[in-house]
């Protein structure tokens, strides 16, 4: 949508009006002894070269909507995409976008003009080739899985992990689970670290599950005081991961589990 509407050349050209205007109206302010002044215009003209660039945004999700539309996508799926951002929008507690110099319209405005777009298309239907897309990201799941909980917003994530498992089909929901386990343990509070516990056994049952979650299962194991289960649990980490890097720990914790029950 960007290339189609020739919105580089667009920005390169009003951001060269812009600047030369925001130069000579500062020039004078200062001059004149009205350095607030100039101060207050350069931010406004800061403003507007963001506001042009949201119209870009907004004139391109309507030419990216059109296009998927004509290839026989589902429309539908747009909208619950956008819903899903925004929910996850709503988790967040800090780092709120800023109105004024965002360089996208806010989540909420994208929704109503995708669900407008929706309802003027007037189609109905389509393809999400939701099999081809799940086979091509599958290697790279646990990455951005990994990537997403550095982000340190573990609602978010927490929302996110949850969204994706009501859906995943089996092969990934012992990844999935792993995950959310992950996000309850780093948010680091007394509930979540029972809920990391919870879901950490669930994802040992499951296919697909990382080597890491055996690590994980064993030590909330063992800090509830089942050794037996612990030392099983270490072991079988240990053996899917033999080259692990915290080899040496967990073979310490092993001898400290099974040395007890002794």
């Amino acid at each position: 949508g960007h290339y189609r509407a020739q919105h580089v050349i667009q920005q390169w050209r009003h951001s060269k009006d812009v600047s030369a205007m925001m130069a000579a109206f500062q020039v004078v302010t200062f001059g004149g002894g009205l350095p607030i002044a100039g101060q207050l215009g350069a931010l406004a003209g800061y403003a507007a070269l963001f506001r042009f660039s949201r119209e870009q945004e907004r004139e391109a999700d309507r030419l990216g909507f059109d296009a998927m539309v004509q290839r026989g996508y589902d429309p539908a799926a747009g909208e619950q995409l956008w819903a899903r951002l925004l929910r996850e929008e709503d988790t967040r507690q800090y780092g709120k976008s800023s109105t004024l110099f965002a360089t996208h319209p806010p989540t909420r405005e994208r929704l109503d003009d995708i669900e407008a777009a929706m309802t003027a298309s007037g189609a109905h239907g389509g393809e999400r080739f939701v099999a081809a897309y799940r086979a091509a990201t599958r290697p790279f799941l646990a990455h951005w899985l990994e990537m997403e909980l550095t982000r340190r917003e573990y609602a978010a994530s927490i929302l996110v992990i949850t969204e994706l498992l009501s859906e995943a089909p089996a092969e990934d929901r012992g990844v999935l689970e792993f995950y959310l386990g992950e996000a309850y343990r780093r948010r680091a509070d007394p509930a979540g670290r029972s809920e990391a516990a919870r879901h950490y056994a669930i994802a040992v049952s499951l296919p697909g599950v990382p080597a890491a979650a055996w690590r994980e299962h064993g030590l909330t194991l063992r800090d509830s005081g089942d050794r037996t289960g612990a030392a099983a649990a270490l072991r079988r980490y240990l053996e899917l991961a033999p080259d692990a890097t915290d080899r040496a720990f967990i073979t310490r914790y092993l001898a400290e589990l099974e040395g007890a029950s002794r």
